[in-house]
């Protein structure tokens, strides 16, 4: 990556964390303010009936709101900082999931760049593809078990050496496929979705989707 790709890609991660900083610290997305749209998701879109959801070992109580990390069966403490902001995280994407209507896969799979919202809005997933990449760089086989723990599956790909696809949530499947590189090409890792993926999120919505999938890949990787 050249100096100019890379000081775009870091001005863009600095950006989305103020941006979710801001939106976690915001009442707008406190419980109370979004139950009644993500309650609506039991028994829809891949969710089943019941009084939670669960998705990426996290678990929302659709009573009272609270997240549960089924990796830790740890409750998240809202008043902490970062567990704050994965509950803020976790009710801002759900919100937008509770928007669609179920839409059938297409089987093509798209880079993030070809994303209709992503030609008009200055986004990038390069912050994400190298956090998978120092993932991929402490073996592949710890990343196999914990994209198993996460639901994920080894999938066929026409290049690369391992790729996987995990439910990211129920009808949001996310492909991602790395290469060990050699003396022609480098380490690499590329993440792809359906390509109906934006009938159900938008652009800045998938990309926090993204980043939380990866981070429990990277939670599950750090327990012992």
């Amino acid at each position: 990556m050249d100096f100019a790709k890379y000081a775009k890609c870091f001005r863009m991660l600095i950006w989305n964390l103020i941006e979710l900083s801001s939106m976690s610290q915001s009442s707008n997305w406190s419980w109370i303010n979004v139950r009644d749209q993500i309650r609506t998701l039991a028994g829809k879109l891949g969710f089943p009936e019941g009084e939670h959801l669960d998705f990426l070992k996290i678990r929302v109580d659709l009573n009272d709101g609270k997240l549960l990390d089924l990796l830790k069966n740890r409750e998240l403490d809202a008043s902490d900082h970062h567990q704050g902001f994965l509950i803020k995280t976790a009710y801002y994407i759900l919100v937008g999931y509770a928007e669609a209507q179920s839409v059938e896969l297409t089987g093509r799979l798209i880079a993030y760049r070809n994303l209709r919202g992503a030609r008009f809005g200055d986004f990038s997933n390069i912050g994400a593809r190298e956090k998978l990449l120092t993932l991929f760089a402490g073996g592949d086989t710890r990343l196999r078990e914990a994209a198993g723990l996460l639901g994920g599956l080894g999938v066929d790909f026409p290049y690369g050496d391992y790729a996987f696809k995990i439910n990211a949530l129920p009808l949001i499947p996310l492909t991602f496929v790395l290469s060990s590189g050699d003396d022609e090409f480098p380490v690499d890792a590329r993440i792809f979705y359906d390509e109906n993926i934006e009938s159900y999120l938008d652009v800045e919505r998938i990309n926090f989707l993204t980043n939380l999938t990866i981070a429990r890949l990277e939670k599950v990787i750090e327990m012992p």
